[in-house]
């Protein structure tokens, strides 16, 4: 599930393909929050993308993988 630039200034956008750009970008960023050491999992909000982002940006284990459990209601 990854995002290209050009998902979201291609002159065919729509706005649904838009949301779809957008929804695979939160679920690359929820993917760092998850597997960069150093986050709190319990701190990590679906809908505030700009905050996971940095969250993952501040991280001291940033670049190192590190698996933690997730609550499926994510």
């Amino acid at each position: 599930m990854f995002v290209c630039a050009s998902d979201f200034y291609s002159s065919e956008l729509t706005e649904q393909s838009f949301n779809r750009a957008v929804l695979r970008l939160n679920h690359n960023i929820l993917r760092l929050c998850f597997t960069q050491g150093g986050i709190n999992v319990a701190s990590v909000n679906p809908r505030h993308t700009i905050v996971n982002l940095l969250m993952v940006l501040s991280s001291p284990d940033l670049g190192c993988v590190h698996v933690q459990s997730v609550d499926s209601a994510l």
